[in-house]
């Protein structure tokens, strides 16, 4: 079983601000399964929790919803990470980690024999940034790869939910354009 857990002020700050308990309930039920899941199992299913939340936030994003949806169903996921950043809905280090854990899934997702023990699952995983270790820790490469993927989770869980409280204006593009017209 994984030791790490989010910070007591990470997860204290998720539930006032992220939907409270019942937010906080959901994220706990995912750090369950996928800390009993096997390596493969982790790496897939977390990979797929990521990519879900990022889908969501840019569909919440959206003026036209349904289009939006139909747009993403069919986008890569370092697509949808990528148009998330553009937008501003996602921070630089948000895509730096997530780059690393696409590229972590990818390994796993093309064999069907492998573990956090290989020499290029170490390494990557030893790149990832998003959870800060002190110099003393050296969690092993599967709780250091299921720390971010935790902690990610926390950060984006509730953008969606945010996005959709907090509608970007719609623009009348007919009349800006005829207003600039002479």
């Amino acid at each position: 079983m994984l030791e790490y857990w989010p910070s007591q002020e990470k997860t204290k700050r998720f539930v006032v601000l992220g939907g409270g308990d019942a937010a906080y309930n959901n994220v706990k039920k995912i750090i369950d399964e996928l800390s009993a899941e096997s390596d493969r199992g982790a790496v897939i299913v977390g990979s797929a929790f990521l990519d879900e939340i990022l889908q969501e936030i840019l569909v919440a994003y959206a003026q036209n919803t349904a289009h939006m949806e139909k747009l993403v169903s069919n986008m890569r996921s370092s697509t949808v990470a990528d148009l998330c950043l553009s937008l501003g809905l996602i921070s630089q280090d948000e895509r730096d980690t997530l780059k690393i854990l696409t590229q972590i899934r990818n390994k796993f997702a093309h064999r069907a024999t492998i573990s956090f023990d290989e020499p290029y699952v170490e390494t990557r995983c030893g790149s990832l940034q998003f959870v800060k270790w002190s110099k003393e820790q050296k969690p092993p490469a599967r709780d250091r790869y299921l720390a971010n993927i935790f902690n990610m989770i926390m950060e984006m869980e509730d953008r969606p939910s945010y996005l959709r409280a907090h509608p970007m204006p719609i623009v009348d593009i007919q009349r800006v354009v005829s207003s600039v017209q002479p």
